[in-house]
């Protein structure tokens, strides 16, 4: 039975025996728990307990952690991730264990592990990777060992002595062109394509969270993105957005006709309106991201849009409203990006915001 002990207010520790070093030194898992110090929030603690319980029946096989490989511990990792990943989160890094961590390191022990084995890895896989893909390899390995220190498996993680390549960030993004924008906006397409493009281009959202849109959350003027829609092997998932937060945002003038017409458009044909504002053929669920990014590819070159992705109206956006004087903290809202991000994404593209602030202060 895990140990339930009090620690600073509000807080609890619990503790889970796992088993034993070659030392002999006991092997616990523990977790903190938010809960008053009173009757019932020892009950929720107690009850945290007997989870960390069942969680540390699955570390107790094999008890020896210098018999536990690399490819057992990146199995118990990804399943105890499980619960909490988007799917395709999930998929990615079975992907990156299953390519790149097992090929070379699966059969290593965990207690045998070195930074400058990691270092080796990494080298070898630059040859047919880049310095980008790499990191997330290396993010990979270091997520699973920490969870292995915290399971009292080792003391230390290796990769945190092992030193990935630092990826070169791209010096500009691709943003397409007024010109385009227009062409984009006036594309000679079905209804259902040139409403969907159009309100990707006035609000700058993800083709996922386009997909997921349903028609409850388009009212008065506003528009609430909470949904996202990801594939993984032909399966659709629906669940939050990218970063896990809602936001609502005004349409716009032009937006909000958009949506309207598509509106009429849909209970004219069916006489009711479908749950997702852009539906799969059968009408009863949301499409394949996948289907918009491939009709684009398709359509794009018909208005003189070849080399423009269907994200790149998402940095167009963005430029656009940083360009018009809007504030980072009102473009990062709208976009669902914090302000660290924005400012790191389009700096670039601030410099001269910067410069014509500079200009401003003449005496």
């Amino acid at each position: 039975m895990a140990e339930v002990q009090k620690r600073g207010p509000g807080k609890w520790l619990i503790r889970s025996y796992v088993g034993r070093k070659p030392n002999g030194a006991r092997i616990m898992i523990s977790r903190t728990v938010t809960a008053p110090h009173t009757r019932d929030g020892k009950r929720q603690a107690v009850l945290a307990g007997a989870e960390l319980d069942v969680e540390a029946l699955e570390h107790r096989t094999p008890t020896r952690a210098d018999v536990l490989t690399v490819d057992e511990l990146a199995r118990r990792w990804i399943r105890h991730k499980s619960a909490s990943w988007q799917p395709r989160t999930l998929r990615s890094a079975e992907d990156r264990v299953r390519l790149h961590v097992s090929p070379h390191i699966g059969g290593v022990a965990v207690t045998e592990l070195s930074g400058a084995d990691l270092d080796r890895l990494y080298s070898e896989l630059g040859g047919s990777l880049s310095a980008a893909s790499i990191q997330r390899v290396h993010a990979a390995v270091s997520g699973m060992f920490s969870a292995a220190v915290r399971w009292g498996l080792v003391d230390v993680n290796p990769a945190r002595l092992a030193e990935p390549p630092t990826p070169k960030r791209s010096p500009s993004i691709n943003v397409p062109s007024d010109v385009q924008r227009e062409a984009a906006w006036n594309m000679p397409a079905d209804e259902f394509w040139r409403s969907l493009v159009r309100v990707a281009i006035g609000t700058g959202m993800r083709r996922e969270e386009l997909v997921g849109l349903r028609w409850s959350a388009v009212e008065g003027g506003r528009v609430t993105v909470d949904t996202a829609v990801t594939s993984t092997r032909d399966r659709l998932h629906v669940g939050p957005t990218k970063s896990g937060r809602a936001r609502t945002f005004v349409a716009g003038d032009s937006v909000d006709d958009v949506l309207a017409d598509w509106r009429n458009n849909r209970l004219t044909h069916f006489g009711v309106l479908p749950e997702f504002v852009w539906h799969s053929r059968d009408v009863v669920g949301p499409m394949f991201p996948d289907s918009v990014s491939g009709w684009w590819r398709r359509n794009r070159g018909l208005v003189g849009c070849d080399g423009v992705r269907f994200h790149d109206w998402r940095h167009w956006n963005a430029t656009y409203l940083l360009a018009c004087g809007h504030s980072a903290q009102t473009v990062a809202k709208r976009l669902g990006h914090t302000v660290a991000v924005l400012e790191s994404t389009y700096s670039h593209y601030m410099a001269g915001a910067d410069a014509d602030a500079a200009g401003s202060l003449q005496f």
